[in-house]
């Protein structure tokens, strides 16, 4: 049986902290390092300058940020220019800098949609030195710092990124994001109690958040607070109704805690919220293939789901074969869910985990000998709860920015 904390953090494939990137729009960024009508009082003499500050909200594209970076580094290593020239130049640099950088994370968190790891590597990296050299020029630019931290977190540095979040905590104490996106860093570095006490922070700030809420859940679930772990999950879904994902967070937890019935109702709600889900209709359809409670299976509606899973986002993924095989077998299908069960088992070979590829051939011996697979019941609500064939996410994704 797989522990609460593998079906928690680890997903079939590479998928790593990519769930990090841009999940969220862009925080208004502070565009004015002076107010447009103090030029003068600020020592600012130069029109182009001016010009320059008038265009840079415009400038929407790494290229165009090139362009203004190259202008603004000129004019603040003139020294023709006046000292208030130079000095406001470099502050609009630092902030053009960010803004690049802000600009190349976006593109990284596309080319990782596209399966462009390697570009969205090197964008990242890009990215971080745009943060460092936007500090450099002006240390008290807190969103750099916090953009810094988010970049560090990408390239697997959680000790730097989560110091840097603690600089931006020290300066910012009632920056929601910051404390969240630390969380999101003790969950993977499985500091739970930390992770839970920064959600906690970001959830007094922002109370109707409903990510705070359900990330706030996973941690307490890691840590076998069942209870106060269910009502952030059913929180969250309360507070975004129409977010399948809430729903299917809170109905994979019903499921592992052995609540049977009301992770058939979740996963309805779920469905419900969003047609499109596939993960719903996959882990639905585990419980009611293999669920040891003969009034929440149904192999006819596991069998519909099962596929329905499958034709949205499962097509060749060896958990979602997996759990149509159980469906086949529950409707007394051996032959197909025994091939079904062997392509699962040749899908996951070069990347699935050795005890879920031992588990599906455990499956598989038992379908051969014409018997279905039916989960084992908890006991107690406080072990290692029931596997369920898990989808893209196992109980949401742990991980997630927010500039």
């Amino acid at each position: 049986m797989a522990s609460v904390a593998w079906l928690l953090k680890n997903r079939l494939g590479s998928q790593g902290l990519t769930k990090f990137a841009c999940l969220t729009a862009l925080s208004a960024c502070t565009y004015l390092a002076i107010p447009s009508q103090g030029f003068a009082q600020s020592g600012v003499e130069s029109q182009d300058l001016v010009a320059l500050y008038q265009s840079s909200e415009q400038r929407q594209t790494v290229e165009e940020q090139n362009q203004l970076i190259e202008e603004l580094k000129a004019i603040a290593l003139d020294k023709q220019r006046s000292p208030g020239d130079r000095a406001y130049a470099r502050d609009l640099l630092s902030w053009s800098l960010n803004r690049r950088g802000e600009l190349r994370s976006d593109l990284a968190a596309e080319r990782v949609e596209q399966g462009l790891n390697d570009e969205a590597a090197e964008l990242d990296k890009a990215a971080a030195a745009d943060f460092r050299a936007s500090l450099k020029l002006n240390p008290q630019r807190w969103r750099a710092r916090h953009n810094l931290a988010i970049a560090l977190a990408m390239a697997n540095e959680y000790t730097d990124a989560i110091e840097q979040f603690g600089i931006v905590i020290q300066e910012q104490p009632n920056y929601a994001n910051a404390y969240f996106n630390r969380g999101e860093l003790h969950f993977q570095t499985d500091h739970y109690e930390e992770a839970i006490a920064d959600y906690s922070a970001a959830i007094r700030l922002q109370p109707n958040d409903a990510q705070y809420r359900n990330s706030r859940a996973h941690s307490l679930l890691m840590i076998q607070r069942n209870k106060e772990a269910l009502a952030d999950y059913r929180k969250a879904a309360e507070l975004e109704s129409t977010n399948g994902q809430w729903w299917a967070d809170l109905a994979d937890a019903y499921q592992f805690l052995g609540q049977y019935k009301e992770a058939m109702s979740a996963y309805r709600l779920a469905i419900e919220a969003d047609r499109e889900l596939g993960r719903a209709y996959q882990n639905a359809a585990w419980l009611m293939a293999t669920c040891p409670d003969s009034k929440v299976r149904n192999p006819k509606n596991a069998l519909e789901a099962a596929r329905r899973a499958i034709e949205l986002d499962g097509d060749g993924d060896p958990r979602y074969l997996d759990t149509l095989a159980a469906a086949q077998a529950a409707n007394g299908q051996f032959s197909d869910a025994v091939e079904t069960v062997k392509d699962a088992i040749k899908n996951g070979a070069q990347y699935a985990e050795p005890e879920e590829l031992e588990a599906m051939k455990q499956r598989m011996f038992a379908y051969q000998n014409k018997k279905g697979f039916y989960s084992k019941p908890t006991a107690n609500p406080n072990a290692s709860p029931v596997r369920t064939a898990a989808g893209d996410e196992p109980i949401g994704t742990g991980t997630k920015r927010k500039r």
